[in-house]
C-alpha cells in the first residue's frame, strides 16, 4: 500500500535532508512503516510512538511546575501540606440592621491576594488556608497553632500589636504614637510631624481652583517572620503597613523584591519605602533587610 498524497511529499523532503537531519529521517520512515503496515499491527506502532512522547511531555510540565514554584518554596519554607491560617486587620464593625459586620482594608485584600498567589505557585492550590479577620479570630484560637499571617498593623489587628510588641527585643521595631507610627532602631517613620508637614505642603500647591483633597504620597511597611508563640514548629509573619497602602507593600517587597534572594533566612525582619499615586504603589526603597537573632521559644 502506498503512501496517502499528503505525507508523499514529507518522504521525498526527508530523503532530501537524510544526511543533516538523520533523526527526522528515522522519524518519518517509522511513519511510512506504520502506515503501510497492517491494521492490527498499525495500533501498535502508533503507542509505541505515542507514549515516549506524551512521557516527555509530562515530564516535562512536572519540571517546569517544580522550577517555577521553588522560588516561592525557599521563600514561605512551609511543609507542603501545612495549613495556614491568615488573621486580616479589623478595620471596622458596621451596624447592617439585621446583624453586626466585621470589615477589613482594601490594603489587606490586596495583600491577601499577592500573598495567596504566590502560596499557590509554590504548593497549589490548598483547602487549609484559614481566612479570618482578627476579630474573628478570637474565637477560633485553636487557629492559631497553624502558621500564622497577620495582615495589618497594631491599630486595627490585635494580634499583630501582639506579636510586634512580643518581638521588639529582637526586632527593635515598633508602633508609637497613633499606632499610625512606625519606629525602627529609634527612628520614626510617618510620624505625626511629618503627616503634618506633608498636610501642609500639599495645601500649598494645590491650585486655588481645585479644592484640596487629603491624600498620601508615601507609605511604609513591614515584613517580621519568627516562630509562633503558639507553636514554635510553625511561622508567624507579620504584613504591616503605616497605612493601607503600606499593607500592600508588605506583601510585594515579599513575594516580589525578597524573592530574588537566593537565600532566605528563616527569621528576619525587612522594612520598606512606597511611594503612593492614584491608589497604587511604586519604587520599593528597602531600608533595613536583616536576620534576627535566635529566638527563645519557651
Amino acid at each position: 500500500m502506498g503512501l496517502p498524497a499528503g505525507l508523499q511529499g514529507w518522504e521525498r523532503g526527508a530523503h532530501f535532508r537524510e544526511s543533516d537531519e538523520g533523526v527526522r529521517m528515522t522519524t518519518l520512515s517509522d511513519l511510512i512503516q506504520i502506515v503501510n503496515a497492517p491494521e492490527a499491527e498499525r495500533h501498535w506502532r502508533l503507542v509505541e510512538l505515542a507514549v515516549p512522547s506524551a512521557a516527555a511531555t509530562i515530564a516535562g510540565a512536572v519540571a517546569a511546575r517544580t522550577w517555577a514554584a521553588l522560588p516561592h518554596r525557599r521563600l514561605w519554607k512551609f511543609g507542603a501540606r501545612d495549613p495556614v491560617t491568615f488573621a486580616l486587620a479589623t478595620s471596622d464593625v458596621k451596624d447592617t440592621g439585621d446583624y453586626m459586620r466585621a470589615m477589613t482594608g482594601s490594603g489587606q485584600v490586596r495583600a491577601l491576594s499577592h500573598i495567596n498567589a504566590s502560596l499557590s505557585l509554590a504548593y497549589g492550590a490548598r483547602e487549609d488556608r484559614h481566612v479570618f479577620l482578627s476579630a474573628e479570630l478570637e474565637m477560633k484560637q485553636e487557629l492559631l497553632h497553624h502558621h500564622l499571617l497577620l495582615l495589618g498593623g497594631a491599630k486595627n489587628n490585635r494580634w499583630t500589636a501582639q506579636c510586634v510588641e512580643d518581638l521588639y527585643p529582637v526586632t527593635n521595631f515598633r508602633f508609637v504614637e497613633d499606632l499610625n507610627t512606625m519606629e525602627l532602631d529609634g527612628k520614626l517613620y510617618n510620624s505625626k510631624a511629618d503627616r503634618e508637614k506633608a498636610k501642609a505642603d500639599q495645601q500649598q500647591t494645590t491650585p486655588a481652583t481645585r479644592p484640596f483633597e487629603k491624600r498620601i504620597d508615601r507609605d511604609y511597611c513591614v515584613v517580621i517572620a519568627a516562630p509562633n508563640p503558639y507553636n514554635p514548629e510553625k511561622r508567624v509573619m507579620v504584613f504591616a503597613g503605616a497605612h493601607t497602602y503600606g499593607t500592600e507593600g508588605s506583601a510585594t517587597l515579599f513575594t516580589r523584591t525578597l524573592r530574588r534572594r537566593w537565600r532566605q533566612p528563616r527569621n528576619f525582619i525587612a522594612f520598606a519605602e512606597f511611594g503612593v499615586s492614584q491608589g497604587g504603589l511604586y519604587g520599593c526603597k528597602l531600608i533595613a533587610y536583616r536576620t534576627l537573632p535566635k529566638l527563645k521559644t519557651s
